[in-house]
Formats: C-alpha cells, structure tokens, sequence
C-alpha cells in the first residue's frame, strides 16, 4: 500500500468521509457552524467527537470476520462494529444507504 497513490488517497477520504456522514456525527458538525455563528436553530452544548466515537476503544478484537485475530483499530461509527486496518480500510466498511437517501433527500444544516 503506497500512501502517495492516487487510489489510496481517493479511498481514504470515502472511508472518511463516509463515517464522518453516521447520524452520530450531526450534532459535532452543527457546533462548527454554530462556532462559524451561523444560526443552526438550537444551541449545541455537547457532542461525541470522532476520537470518543471511533478510537476510544482500547484493545479489542476485530468483529470484522470471525476468523480474525487481529486487534481492533476503530469502530464503525454507523454499527459500532470494532475492526482492524484490514477489515475497516483495506476491505473498506462502508455504509451507502444513508448517503443514497441523503442524495435523493437533502436536510438543511438546520434540522
């Protein structure tokens, strides 16, 4: 795996950008707008932030496979699956659903 190929790069930031995208993250990028004083409707004290959601979560096997004996590295923020590099970034755990149904249905940043 070669972190300056393209395809490497392209498909980091779909890993990223589709955990960055779970229902958990919501009220973390409301507060950046809030922060930015936009006006988002309601005041966000607090949130889960990706370190809290994703890498809190100390030495765990991987569930990704169950003939895998490798320790976890993150968990999936839209099924809190805990999984290792391989099961997580080299066989990529995406969830499409909800950015399908975002795409045909967008929210505002209000709701």
């Amino acid at each position: 795996m070669n972190l300056h190929d393209r395809y490497f790069i392209i498909k980091m930031r779909s890993v990223i950008y589709n955990q960055l995208s779970a229902p958990i993250y919501k009220p973390m990028l409301k507060y950046a707008w809030q922060k930015a004083r936009y006006n988002i409707g309601s005041v966000i004290l607090s949130f889960d932030n990706v370190i809290s959601v994703a890498f809190d979560i100390g030495l765990l096997p991987c569930r990704g496979d169950a003939d895998c004996e490798s320790v976890a590295m993150v968990n999936c923020a839209y099924c809190t699956l805990s999984l290792c590099f391989d099961h997580f970034f080299a066989n990529p755990h995406l969830h499409f659903l909800n950015l399908l149904v975002r795409a045909h249905f967008p929210v505002s940043v209000a709701d």
